[in-house]
């Protein structure tokens, strides 16, 4: 099943970015949103010739109650920073190349992020995707749509 659910992710990436985007250049990276019908951003994650992971978007954006999934290599890691994540977890390993980030309904409301969502209308949340020791970091931003 976990191996039907990555397949499935990876096919979405590859529809949605197109197969020129699967590229450590940035250039090629676009946003990624929740497909369409569902409340899930689908995430691919590569590994480029030299062992650098990347990711095929230069920014997730999703709503509160939607969710994130990211889908690679067998073993990699979802690290967010200054102790700051939308799930109250900052290392989130993968299973099976598989990592899904759940954004709470009520993420404006946390007594943390209540100050930051007044003032920007929205947030952001600066995470790293770790494959081998080796990190790349864009960020995930979460508004109403």
């Amino acid at each position: 099943m976990k191996f039907f659910i990555k397949l499935i992710a990876l096919c979405g990436v590859l529809i949605v970015t197109g197969c020129s985007a699967i590229s450590s250049e940035v250039k090629n990276h676009h946003t990624i949103y929740p497909m369409a019908g569902t409340n899930t951003a689908v995430v691919g994650i590569g590994i480029d010739k030299n062992g650098v992971p990347f990711v095929a978007a230069k920014e997730i954006i999703v709503a509160p109650g939607q969710k994130i999934l990211f889908a690679g290599p067998d073993e990699f890691t979802v690290t967010f920073k200054n102790k700051k994540s939308p799930n109250r977890k900052i290392d989130n390993p993968s299973r099976g190349g598989v990592v899904k980030i759940d954004v709470p309904s009520e993420v404006f409301e946390q007594r943390e992020f209540v100050e930051e969502y007044r003032k920007n209308g929205q947030l952001k949340f600066n995470y790293g995707v770790i494959v081998n020791g080796k990190e790349l970091d864009p960020e995930i931003i979460v508004r109403r749509h």
